[in-house]
């Protein structure tokens, strides 16, 4: 048994996390200032789209605020965020399952309570497989079980 740890989620996770919901947010913020506010030269139907585009973007992007980095070992799951880490036992976690179009929950059991973790996989691993498991998830899932 060795300690090396395979990496579960994508290197851009630090990037879907943070800088997409902070550009939709001061986009946002931005478009709803532009609406009383004529600083852009645009019509005032073409500012409230712009608002209301930015608006439903900024809904979306609240699962990412949830991501973590995830990582496996033989005998253990690591979750990192941001501040702090955390190790569950393989044998905790119940299933993996896919959530919206790209990314994956695991469900581990945490004191008889079903707790979820929300990471990305690497792109390449999903887009080449054309909705199939990618490979990592697949290998993954064999420490597991």
């Amino acid at each position: 048994m060795s300690n090396r740890k395979s990496k579960l989620s994508s290197n851009l996770t630090f990037f879907y996390k943070y800088l997409i919901p902070s550009f939709f947010g001061v986009s946002l913020i931005i478009f709803g200032l532009s609406i009383p506010i004529d600083f852009l030269n645009l019509e005032i139907s073409v500012r409230i789209l712009l608002f209301l585009f930015s608006f439903v973007f900024c809904l979306f992007m609240i699962p990412l605020i949830n991501l973590h980095f995830v990582f496996y070992n033989e005998r253990k799951t690591i979750i990192r965020g941001f501040k702090k880490e955390k190790s569950i036992n393989n044998n905790q976690i119940l299933k993996v399952k896919r959530f919206m179009f790209y990314f994956y929950r695991i469900f581990y059991n945490d004191q008889g309570k079903t707790k979820t973790i929300l990471f990305m996989p690497h792109i390449s691993g999903v887009f080449m497989r054309f909705g199939g498991k990618p490979k990592s998830i697949t290998k993954y899932e064999l420490f597991i079980k």
